[in-house]
């Protein structure tokens, strides 16, 4: 299972309408997740990555920005 993890620090990413946007830790694009509804640190949190990850892809760390705002990583 893939997860991600905000902090604090991104409590901004309330109510952003832009779509996810995952990089692997080098800033190689990996996936864009459209939006559907608004996103929040609960939905990035507990969407089920393993239904949209790429093949071969499931042991590369990754982070996700809403924009250009950096939202979360797979690292903890």
């Amino acid at each position: 299972m893939i997860y991600f993890f905000t902090n604090n620090k991104v409590d901004n990413i309330t109510n952003s309408l832009d779509d996810l946007v995952v990089n692997d830790l080098e800033g190689e694009h990996i996936i864009t997740i459209a939006n559907n509804g608004l996103w929040t640190k609960e939905k990035i949190e507990n969407l089920n990555y393993s239904d949209v990850w790429p093949d071969g892809m499931n042991d590369k760390g990754a982070n996700a920005y809403l924009g250009d705002k950096w939202v979360g990583t797979t690292e903890d």
